[in-house]
């Protein structure tokens, strides 16, 4: 190879710690040893009201910018909180991506108020019983779990080639969860 290849054993837990977001992993029931990944933008501050800000005497400058920072300042000897003149934290975004998988509680609860949720439908609900042998889902398990963990967005994903297009999958989805895409290639979603 003319690049190198860095290997990285992961284990369930916290896997990346960044600045504005932490990587997740959580093992997977397949055939094979398999994990899933939540993505989780940290909270963000709140909308700062400069009105607030004037009518507490605080000049503009420096001091709104450690106030927008989430740092509590002081004036004539009087403690102004963040709080005072900001709107309440912003949560972040919450992305989860599950590969070949059955729907289990332990990742129901690991996935549970993602936005957006892409995961395993292989197969529809009349090859349940293959799904189950085959440590895949179906496209109305995969529904039922997002439902189930209050997902916001599902997308589904991985689909057996028996199928010459996703419709069935789609629909089967959709008449339990209302917001289910089916994923394709180079599919571009705006995160909003």
């Amino acid at each position: 190879l003319s690049f190198p290849v860095l290997i990285t054993p992961v284990n369930e837990g916290m896997v990346v710690d960044e600045e504005k977001y932490q990587v997740h992993a959580c093992e997977a029931e397949h055939s094979v040893p398999t994990f899933s990944f939540l993505f989780e933008e940290k909270e963000k501050p709140g909308t700062f009201y400069p009105d607030k800000a004037n009518s507490l005497g605080i000049p503009k400058g420096e001091l709104w910018h450690k106030l927008q920072q989430g740092e509590e300042v002081v004036i004539e000897n009087k403690s102004i909180k963040p709080s005072e003149v900001m709107g309440p934290n912003v949560p972040g975004k919450k992305i989860g991506i599950s590969g070949d998988t059955r729907p289990t509680k332990k990742l129901e609860e690991f996935f549970k108020n993602c936005d957006y949720l892409v995961f395993d439908s292989t197969f529809s609900d009349e090859l349940k019983e293959k799904a189950v042998e085959s440590c895949h889902s179906t496209a109305k398990e995969a529904a039922t779990f997002a439902k189930n963990a209050n997902v916001s967005n599902l997308i589904l994903t991985h689909f057996s080639a028996r199928y010459k297009n996703e419709n069935v999958l789609l629909e089967e989805a959709k008449a339990v969860h209302n917001s289910v895409i089916a994923a394709k290639d180079q599919l571009k979603i705006n995160i909003v």
